[in-house]
């Protein structure tokens, strides 16, 4: 069955359906360039000491989805952004807090990255 018949039988969209669609492997580099687009943040300013809201949540999903796609350590992760691993777990927390409270721009933003990334 064609991809454009299911949709027109079914009206289920083609990315919908896990498996249909194959993912690129999934990179640090790949995760962080797509937080950065998403949120119009720089690399520079993402990896910063800035600690405006404007730059710190953007820089929590990216520890976030980091440390669940790639499964890293979180001193490893320091590494990446210049940080201890408590800060890196800091953030890891809020943003799992964040969906256990339902907060919609979290799971909104995270749900469209994670597709973002496999893309």
């Amino acid at each position: 069955m064609i991809i454009s018949e299911l949709k027109g039988e079914n009206n289920i969209s083609p990315y919908c359906m896990p498996g249909l669609i194959k993912s690129k492997p999934v990179t640090i580099e790949k995760i962080i360039g797509t937080v950065c687009e998403y949120f119009n943040v720089t690399e520079k300013k993402l990896k910063s000491r800035c600690r405006e809201n404007k730059v710190k949540f953007p820089r929590f999903m990216a520890i976030y989805l980091i440390y669940k796609e790639i499964k890293i350590s979180s001193t490893n992760m320091g590494l990446i952004f210049k940080r201890d691993h408590s800060t890196i777990m800091h953030a890891f927390h809020t943003v799992e807090n964040f969906i256990s409270i339902n907060d919609l721009k979290t799971i909104s933003a995270l749900n469209e990255l994670k597709i973002l990334i496999k893309q």
